[in-house]
């Protein structure tokens, strides 16, 4: 349900009193007005009836979308020494035991998030995606402070027949630019995801670029303790660790990943073996009984599932 109580608002231009809506959760499907309400950012801002002066009155809520499956503990302002500790969920029903739950700390970063769950889409791919195109491959964007927002999933564009994700970058002179990218690139990032156990969320956690820094290893947290080799691919570069035969470890075992000069592990020493290959942009790594190739960009590619889609994908053409 969606919980509001009546706050008093005293003018500060004519002195006249008034009450304003405080709401405490916003069910967006039992009040789907709400939606509309803060994104014009209406929910957040009283009109004296007198003299017609605006006063702005930010508060904390939780955005609840049942439709979606998705709740958002919302915070106005960022607390005092914040640590991206999860929020603790307040009474998690059977009905919500498959839900979506997340942090999110002012209004651009909420809107952002609802567009991204709204899609179905994993808002923690979506970071990864983005801290990799901004940190990597072009780092300007994290050095200036540029951020990248994500925009859309579009089927529609003749150069990515098969879907693209969009995002936008607000640049110093107030110019906005759209990227496209093949949406391709966004799966790889959900099976990325899937492997790394770093990426595993739990609790309402604030998923954003400082959360996938901290769970990459940037910020001197977690950073490899160990001299990047004078050979390196693109930036990249891959660790070794070994694993000596114990009691808990019925024989040594040799894991890899790969990490990046600035610090961080992209893909964490979990593989048995791993081999650049092509133009080394990618990499061939053992995981188990099946080879992934891992991607630059932070992604993790099933070559075998590729080819299943693939034919299943001209399977269905041809039956058209």
């Amino acid at each position: 349900m969606s919980l509001v109580h009546k706050e008093e608002i005293i003018c500060p231009k004519c002195k006249t009193h008034g009450e304003f809506d405080i709401w405490e959760t916003m069910n967006v499907d039992l009040n789907p007005e709400l939606r509309e309400k803060l994104f014009n950012e209406d929910a957040f801002f009283y009109r004296c009836p007198k003299c017609g002066m605006e006063i702005a009155v930010p508060y904390d809520f939780i955005y609840h979308d049942m439709k979606h499956k998705f709740m958002i503990m919302f915070s106005f302002f960022e607390p005092d020494e914040f640590d991206y500790e999860p929020l603790e969920i307040p009474h998690l029903s059977e009905s919500l035991k498959d839900y979506t739950f997340r942090h999110a700390i002012g209004l651009f970063e909420l809107k952002e998030k609802i567009h991204i769950l709204e899609k179905g889409l994993n808002d923690v791919a979506i970071e990864r995606m983005k801290y990799a195109m901004s940190h990597y491959e072009c780092p300007q964007f994290a050095e200036k402070g540029i951020k990248l927002y994500f925009s859309d999933v579009r089927y529609d564009l003749p150069e990515y027949p098969l879907g693209s994700i969009l995002f936008t970058v607000n640049t110093k002179d107030a110019k906005t630019k759209i990227y496209a990218f093949p949406l391709n690139l966004y799966k790889h990032q959900c099976l990325a995801c899937e492997i790394d156990p770093r990426m595993k969320v739990t609790g309402a956690e604030k998923v954003d670029n400082g959360w996938m820094s901290m769970k990459l290893g940037g910020d001197n947290k977690g950073k490899i303790q160990q001299e990047a080799p004078e050979e390196t691919c693109h930036g990249f570069y891959i660790i070794k660790k070994t694993i000596r035969k114990s009691k808990n470890n019925p024989k040594t075992r040799y894991l890899e990943g790969i990490a990046h000069t600035n610090g961080d592990l992209l893909f964490p020493m979990i593989f048995e073996h791993i081999r650049w290959f092509g133009e080394n942009e990618a990499a061939l790594a053992d995981l188990g009984n099946k080879t992934y190739i891992l991607t630059i960009r932070g992604g993790i590619f099933d070559p075998i599932k590729y080819k299943e889609e693939q034919q299943q994908l001209e399977k269905n053409t041809k039956n058209k």
